[in-house]
Parts: C-alpha cells; sequence; structure tokens
C-alpha cells in the first residue's frame, strides 16, 4: 500500500485527465457529465476493494482531491456532488452546523474531515444555505 492507502501498483489518474476522457466519451454516449463521473469513480473503488483496500465513508473523497492536478489550488464542489464521489448522502449536520466542516487541529478530532486534510486540501468556505463548499490546497 502508498501513502494515501492504495494498492502497490494502482497508478492515480490525474482529475484533469479523467473530467477530459469523462466529457468526450459522455458527448458520444449521450449521457451527462454528473453519471459518467460516478460510473467512473463507482468502476475506481470496486477496483480497489478487489485489490485489497479497504475504504472508509469518507475516502472517496480523499482520492478525488489527491488526483487534482498540481497547479489547481482551489476546489468548489456542492454538496450534491461531494454525495456523487461519497456514493452515499451527507449527514443532516453537514447541512445544518458549520463545525461539521472545520478543519480539525488533532488527528482524534473530526475523522471524516480527516480525509481532506490527508489529501492535502482544507475547507475555505462553506455556504450552507446554497450547499457548497471550497476546498484550498494546503502549503
Amino acid at each position: 500500500m502508498t501513502e494515501a492507502g492504495i494498492p502497490s501498483g494502482v497508478k492515480p489518474v490525474p482529475l484533469n485527465k479523467v473530467i477530459t476522457l469523462i466529457s468526450a466519451n459522455s458527448r458520444h454516449l449521450g449521457l451527462s457529465l454528473p453519471a459518467m463521473l460516478s460510473t467512473y469513480l463507482e468502476k475506481t473503488i470496486t477496483v480497489l476493494i478487489q485489490e485489497g483496500y479497504s475504504m472508509k465513508k469518507y475516502d472517496p473523497l480523499c482520492v478525488f482531491l489527491e488526483s487534482a492536478a498540481p497547479d489547481v489550488t482551489e476546489i468548489t464542489l456542492t454538496f450534491r456532488q461531494i454525495e456523487i464521489i461519497l456514493r452515499s448522502k451527507l449527514p443532516a449536520s453537514a447541512r445544518k452546523h458549520r463545525p461539521w466542516w472545520a478543519n480539525p487541529s488533532s488527528p482524534d478530532d473530526h475523522p471524516y474531515a480527516q480525509a481532506w486534510l490527508a489529501a492535502g486540501w482544507k475547507v475555505d468556505t462553506v455556504d450552507q444555505a446554497n450547499e457548497w463548499v471550497r476546498f484550498l490546497r494546503l502549503g
């Protein structure tokens, strides 16, 4: 396993390349980009599980953020996009309580937030009324 928990020999594809490929294929197949992205993530996660990787609920978000191109310094996602990445609903507290999105100062705080920190990102801004969050790359 690598530091990111990916099985050895599995090389992540940069997110910008994934989106470019999915966009091109979605036009040919008549499918929406979110549908194609969801299919891609589902297949990737399936392969990782088959290779023996035990995935926690928020690990797909970590994988998604880690695969951003190095020159990308911020990513804004809607709550729905995060739910597509996670393949499950965010808890109600993510929509109601701003502290849910806090960047923890200890590895024991907010285990779900460890996913974005482990990927090298932090939450910058959250708009719960409009359901979106902006992540900034650390460093």
